[in-house]
């Protein structure tokens, strides 16, 4: 007789919710979190998005992909921007390199080593013999010659085809203003270059729009270089005095971040902390591979209005950063879509293996109620049947439900307070 071999899945939380979900969310489907050790490593997994698909490779794209027939997300990439994560301005510049050549984003500090410039290459580019290009943006007080020897050293090493190319100027907005120049997008949208908040979350919007981010000194005037044309404004008269195009604001940074969404076609939603810079900026590579919007997350208890208007367009949702920036709470009650965990990359107190079986033991920091254990990262060519089993700590398995292969279960049982996953043979 030929044996089944299920999954067994038991989880069990402290308490559950109290909190009344928004009644549009889809929250069956969960949400998949970036977040490591700290922002830079956080940048870096936003960057694995893009190196996951073998359609037309970045050399077929012309100089300007964004407008290449709408199709950009479906192309694979083999361009890097750095910039330091430190340096809001220079981050916001390399948004113009990223959304042209549809590279994707990883923040350095200025003192990363050469040995960790190599690294960052050699994990953030899938097939890095395909190197097209390696953006530098900013001076070398911000980002260190060594790095960028390094950098070139290895695209001479693994083959790439382009050199290095550093963007910079004498301030920020010098810096910005050649990024621009070197793209040739003259195409603009508008925003003050004095703080972050109101083109935090404009990737997604700047890259369906074709445009470039212009920063400027929002308190004087400004002036346009021949060719420039400005399209939006990306803030309130308080931010930048000057009008140009149709102005683009909200009360604050989490309903501007609202109206710029409402103004893409992307399905797909990221969340990250509105109160810095870095996990928004870093989520850029998740809305280009992804088709994804930006939604900032306050730190308090407040909730923006006018989050309905997603209620179809959550196709997937992705959060970047940790749960100090970006609780699982906070991403409830705001959308009402619980924790998406792979159970491969779970935090355990110990593992068990007991012959096919293995049980995973956490202590504390339990997942929030209701979150959706994915298995379909875990190995199951050698399992003969295609149905798995999820059954709760009380082992009654209608309350579990049939599940099929590399699909979720969501339930919870609120009386008991570690958590145990088991998995194998049944």
């Amino acid at each position: 007789m030929k044996l089944k071999k299920t999954f067994i899945a038991t989880l069990s939380l402290m308490t559950a919710l109290s909190t009344t979900l928004p009644s549009f969310a889809d929250s069956s489907k969960g949400f998949t979190r970036f977040s490591g050790k700290n922002n830079y490593e956080t940048s870096l997994l936003t960057g694995y998005t893009m190196r996951d698909t073998d359609t037309t490779p970045n050399e077929a794209i012309n100089k300007n992909p964004a407008r290449n027939n709408g199709s950009i997300h479906d192309y694979k990439v083999n361009s890097v921007v750095f910039a330091n994560g430190d340096s809001f301005a220079d981050s916001l510049s390399a948004l113009n390199i990223v959304n042209t050549y549809n590279a994707k984003l990883i923040l350095v500090t200025k003192d990363t080593t050469a040995d960790e410039a190599v690294k960052l290459m050699t994990e953030s580019i899938k097939d890095i013999h395909l190197i097209d290009h390696i953006y530098i943006i900013g001076g070398e007080k911000v980002i260190s010659k060594d790095f960028e020897k390094a950098c070139e050293a290895a695209r001479i090493k693994y083959g790439g085809k382009n050199g290095v190319h550093r963007i910079w100027g004498e301030d920020r907005y010098a810096t910005n203003y050649e990024t621009i120049a070197y793209t040739g997008v003259k195409n603009e949208a508008v925003t003050t270059g004095e703080n972050f908040a109101d083109a935090l979350s404009a990737a997604e919007f700047l890259h369906e729009k074709g445009l470039s981010l212009k920063l400027v000194n929002g308190q004087k005037p400004y002036t346009l270089r021949k060719g420039e044309v400005v399209k939006y404004t990306l803030g309130g008269p308080a931010a930048v005095k000057q009008n140009g195009g149709e102005r683009i604001y909200g009360e604050d940074r989490y309903l501007t971040a609202i109206e710029l969404a409402k103004r893409t076609t992307a399905p797909s939603m990221v969340l990250a902390a509105g109160t810095t810079f870095q996990d928004a900026l870093c989520a850029s590579n998740i809305c280009h591979a992804r088709n994804a919007y930006t939604i900032l997350v306050p730190d308090n208890a407040y909730i923006p209005a006018g989050l309905s208007a997603f209620k179809n367009r959550m196709k997937n949702v992705y959060v970047v950063g940790n749960q100090n920036s970006v609780s699982d709470e906070k991403i409830d009650q705001m959308i009402g879509v619980k924790p998406h965990i792979d159970v491969n990359n779970l935090d355990v107190s110990f593992r068990e293996q007991v012959g096919w079986n293995t049980t995973l033991f956490l202590e504390g920091g339990c997942p929030v109620s209701g979150s959706i254990l994915d298995f379909s990262k875990i190995d199951v060519s050698n399992y003969s049947a295609s149905k798995f089993v999820a059954i709760p700590a009380n082992g009654d398995v209608g309350s579990g439900g049939n599940y099929y292969k590399n699909t979720v279960d969501s339930w919870y049982n609120p009386t008991r307070a570690r958590v145990e996953i088991t998995y194998g043979l049944y």
